[in-house]
C-alpha cells in the first residue's frame, strides 16, 4: 500500500485522516501541521503520496508543496478542500496535483484517492 504524509489541516483532522489510512493498510509515514515542518518531511526515495488539507492559495503551503515534490521525485498530491471553485482546482494542477477530494467526504473517496494516486504511473503534473 501506499507511503502517506499528510499535512495542514487541524490535529483532529490529520487524526481522522491518519486512521482512516491506516485502517486500510496505508504507511502514514509522516505528518506536517503548518508549512514550515514540511520542509522536514519526505526525505528519502521512492513513491509518496502527500493528502495536502491546505489553502493553497497561501504562499507559505504552496511553496512548500512545491518543494517537496521537486525533492523527491514521484511524489503524487491529494488536495483535501471543502472549496467547489475551478480557483482550487486550477492551484491545485499548476502545483501538479490532479486528485481532489471535496469536504464532505465519505471514507472510500479518501482511500481511493490515495490508492490512485499511489498506482498513477507518472509523476506530478501529468494526469
Amino acid at each position: 500500500m501506499a507511503k502517506v504524509l499528510i499535512v495542514g489541516g487541524t490535529d483532529e483532522s490529520r487524526l481522522l485522516m491518519r486512521g482512516l489510512l491506516r485502517l486500510h493498510h496505508h504507511d502514514v509515514v509522516g505528518e506536517a501541521r503548518d508549512a514550515e515542518s514540511v520542509g522536514r518531511l519526505g526525505e528519502g526515495e521512492g513513491r509518496l503520496v502527500v493528502v495536502i488539507d491546505a489553502d493553497l492559495e497561501d504562499a507559505a503551503w504552496s511553496g512548500a508543496i512545491e518543494r517537496l515534490f521537486a525533492r523527491r521525485q514521484g511524489t503524487r498530491g491529494v488536495l483535501v478542500t471543502p472549496d467547489r471553485s475551478n480557483r482550487a482546482d486550477n492551484r491545485a494542477k499548476a502545483l501538479g496535483i490532479t486528485t481532489l477530494v471535496r469536504r464532505p467526504f465519505g471514507i472510500e473517496e479518501l482511500v481511493d484517492a490515495v490508492l490512485r494516486e499511489d498506482t498513477n504511473p507518472v509523476g506530478p503534473g501529468v494526469p
